[in-house]
């Protein structure tokens, strides 16, 4: 088949558009290259029908307004009508499927019984058949036999190559990996395997959509093929990733050779309709050996090198070894855990004050997440955050935590307390979502708490990151009181025009630089120059990770607003900050008496 061929259209007729998405589904991972059309009722189906020429109709046998028998005697006397039938059904009766045959209907499925396997060799032996029988009324024997097979060699094409890249598929990798494994064992050759994950490649889909990314991913696999020998075999393995195999390598050696030449192919940004795209990936490289007897164990090994590189910072390629094994189990195991978790709400939070510098008294507190695990006990967010972001359950537990903290927020209110501003994080997948905005003011206004009473925490990276979105997104949580903040400031891309964009309220010094003071001149007169351009600008400054007598002077005398650290306290339970927000109505304790 040309890897330019025409997609095959498929009209879908099912009225429960449940069965419809399973049926969707399984044709998603038949790996033909198709458009779908779908109707809900037998009329609708009989117009498209004569309209279009289709090149297979799935029929589902009984619609509301008539079954496959009454839409199949209707269209038999159309002789413009000759695209093949298969039907779909949940009985299993034989004289159903003798009726409707000997009415035109090609092939018989029961949906129970169905699978993408015998989807595709239905809808295979479908278009065949119809591509037989036409030839048959103006052809020899001869043309019929060139025209089978030009549809086995498509049939071929759909079954072993990936229709995007038109690169071998998952299973045709496989069955050529086994051979060279094999091969390599008989006259004791070296097979290396690169795992190949393009970073970040979520957010490009999120951001430009998924056509943009489906052509991110043909020029990433041109740019791969380019790195490679004729003899080596590159596949895409999955959706944004792509494993390549160096067949009789001569060193442990060469492979980080090539790995090294595809993150310089890929470094170039990608040009298109005028965006640049920068691409970077993660690599993992496994080699075959006695021990690794077969292609999946071969493939498992890379894939788990590439694991470790992600959890190391991305962007880079490492060697497989065993110790990475039990890493990898421990990581699906936190992530199963984490969907447990949630689901039984077994997450909670503390709370850390902030002590506004001028008067003493609590200003607000930062929600913090812990997790008690039942059989672990308790398990550090620094292991537990890395996992949930790089999959979508960052956004689940980001929804938990907001739906909290508001809820906690109108308890306190209905007690007559008056609450200080409470701040929470919110990881960058939320803006990408889209959907931020709506979530925050469905919730304040289902329990009836004001925008001033929350702090959205966001990372200076934030924004550079798809800065026009991100600036409208938080120009509209202005407009809803909420107050933001630039958590972490001057870790990463500080930038004086980016704060002059964004609609901030306070920057918060991050504990790096606190953590040196004062022994350190420069982190010193780094604090001092943040807090005075935050004033400049109109902003609170915050210090955060403040622990002893030395640093809070420090950031006192240089004139910061609030302070948050272990030498005012520790993040505490609900129940002791509700203390702490009670002790307020009284006079507190001056900080200076500290």
């Amino acid at each position: 088949m040309s890897p330019r061929a025409k997609p095959l259209q498929i009209l879908m007729v099912e009225d429960n558009r449940s069965m419809a998405a399973v049926f969707k589904e399984m044709l998603v991972h038949t790996g033909l290259n198709y458009g779908l059309t779908i109707a809900e009722n037998g009329k609708d189906a009989i117009a498209l029908a004569e309209l279009e020429d289709f090149d297979c109709v799935l029929l589902d046998y009984e619609l509301p307004d008539m079954n496959a028998r009454d839409i199949l005697r209707k269209l038999q006397p159309n002789e413009n009508f000759t695209s093949p039938v298969i039907i779909l059904t949940a009985h299993t009766w034989e004289k159903l499927a003798t009726d409707v045959l000997s009415l035109g209907a090609i092939d018989f499925i029961t949906k129970s019984e169905c699978s993408p396997e015998i989807l595709t060799r239905s809808i295979v032996y479908a278009i065949s058949r119809r591509r037989y029988q036409a030839d048959k009324k103006h052809h020899d024997q001869a043309s019929i036999s060139a025209q089978l097979e030009s549809a086995a060699q498509e049939v071929n094409f759909l079954s072993n190559y990936d229709k995007l890249t038109n690169l071998p598929n998952r299973e045709l990798f496989l069955n050529d990996l086994e051979k060279a494994i094999s091969r390599a064992q008989r006259h004791k050759l070296l097979i290396s395997l690169l795992y190949i994950d393009i970073d970040n490649f979520k957010q490009i889909n999120d951001t430009y959509g998924h056509e943009q990314g489906d052509k991110v991913l043909v020029l990433v696999g041109h740019r791969l093929q380019a790195a490679i020998r004729k003899n080596d075999v590159l596949c895409r393995i999955g959706e944004d990733e792509f494993a390549l195999y160096l067949d009789n390598t001569c060193a442990d050696t060469d492979a980080a050779i090539v790995a090294e030449k595809i993150q310089c192919l890929l470094a170039a940004p990608i040009d298109l309709e005028g965006h640049d795209f920068y691409i970077c990936c993660s690599i993992g490289i496994a080699h075959q050996s006695k021990q690794v007897a077969n292609a999946s164990m071969l493939i498992t090994n890379a894939q788990t090198a590439m694991f470790a590189v992600k959890a190391n910072g991305k962007n880079s390629f490492t060697y497989y070894s065993k110790e990475m094994t039990s890493r990898v189990i421990r990581r699906f195991y936190i992530e199963r855990e984490i969907r447990k978790s949630l689901a039984n709400n077994e997450f909670e939070l503390l709370y850390q004050p902030k002590i506004d510098l001028a008067s003493g008294q609590m200003a607000g507190a930062e929600a913090l997440l812990r997790w008690r695990h039942p059989i672990d006990g308790y398990i550090g967010p620094g292991e537990f955050i890395p996992i949930a972001e790089e999959s979508d359950l960052i956004l689940e537990i980001d929804d938990w935590v907001f739906n909290k903290v508001v809820q906690q927020i109108k308890q306190w209110e209905t007690e007559g307390l008056s609450v200080p501003v409470i701040s929470f994080n919110v990881p960058s997948r939320e803006f990408q979502r889209g959907d931020l905005c709506g979530k925050i003011s469905a919730s304040l206004q289902r329990y009836g708490v004001k925008g001033q009473q929350i702090e959205l925490e966001v990372t200076e990276r934030l924004l550079v990151e798809h800065n026009e979105s991100n600036q409208r997104m938080m120009t509209k949580l202005k407009k809803q009181g909420v107050i933001i903040s630039i958590d972490d400031f001057g870790t990463g891309y500080s930038s004086f025009s980016y704060l002059l964009q964004f609609p901030c309220d306070v920057i918060k010094i991050d504990k790096s630089f606190v953590d040196e003071i004062p022994k350190s001149h420069t982190h010193c007169m780094i604090v001092e120059s943040i807090i005075i351009l935050a004033h400049k600008l109109g902003l609170k400054a915050v210090a955060e990770g403040v622990e002893n007598e030395a640093q809070y002077h420090f950031i006192k005398e240089a004139g910061c607003d609030q302070i948050q650290g272990y030498y005012f306290s520790r993040p505490v339970s609900v129940d002791s900050l509700r203390e702490k927000i009670v002790a307020m109505n009284s006079p507190p304790d001056s900080v200076n008496s500290r």
